[in-house]
C-alpha cells in the first residue's frame, strides 16, 4: 500500500497573491507636486516674513542679551518662494510702543554671509547681540519689538517685516 501525497496548503500562496494585488493596486493620494518657478530676474523684495528664537542670555548674568532670527525676503509678483536679492538688512529693537533700544545694520556683504537654503527656499539667520553693540543687557524685565528693513543693493526697493514681541530683560 502506497502512503496518499502529501496535500500542500494553499494558504501561503494565497496571501501572497492577495498582498501583491493590493500593492499593485495601491495609488497615493497625495497631490502631485510641481515645481516652484525660478526666481525671476530683476524681482524686487516687497515683504519679509521675520521669525526669532527665545533671547539668551550668553554672558550668563541674568539678562537675556541675544537672539537669533530666521528672516526671509519674497518678491512683488513673485510669492511662490523666498527669494535672494543682494541688500541691507537694518533691525531695529524698541521698548513696546516707545524709543530705540538698538539697531543693528548689516552691509549687502554681510547679509550674504547669513544666507542659508532652508526647505521654503533662500533665508537669512542672524545673530543680534546688544552685546556686539556694546550696549549693557541689565534692564528690567519688559517686552520689546522687533522689526526688521530690508532695502535692495540698487537702493529703489524697501522692503518691511511686521513687528515681533517678547519677552526682555531679567530673566
Amino acid at each position: 500500500m502506497t502512503k496518499p501525497a502529501k496535500r500542500r496548503s494553499s494558504a501561503p500562496l494565497a496571501a501572497a497573491a492577495g498582498v501583491l494585488a493590493t500593492v499593485a493596486g495601491c495609488v497615493s493620494d497625495e497631490p502631485a507636486r510641481r515645481a516652484v518657478a525660478p526666481q525671476p530676474a530683476g524681482v524686487r523684495p516687497a515683504t519679509l516674513f521675520l521669525s526669532a528664537d527665545l533671547p539668551d542670555d550668553t554672558d550668563g548674568n541674568g539678562y537675556v542679551d541675544t537672539v537669533d532670527v530666521t528672516i526671509y525676503v519674497f518678491g512683488e509678483g513673485y510669492e511662490a518662494a523666498p527669494i535672494f536679492v543682494p541688500g541691507t538688512f537694518e533691525f531695529s529693537l524698541n521698548h513696546r510702543g516707545g524709543p530705540e533700544m538698538a539697531r543693528w545694520t548689516l552691509t549687502p556683504d554681510q547679509a550674504a554671509g547669513t544666507l542659508r537654503r532652508f526647505a521654503p527656499g533662500p533665508g537669512y539667520r542672524i545673530r543680534l547681540s546688544l552685546l556686539d553693540l556694546g550696549l549693557s543687557d541689565v534692564m528690567p524685565a519688559q517686552e520689546v519689538d522687533l522689526a526688521a528693513t530690508f532695502t535692495a543693493a540698487a537702493g529703489e526697493a524697501r522692503a518691511n517685516s511686521t513687528a515681533l514681541r517678547f519677552g526682555h530683560g531679567a530673566r
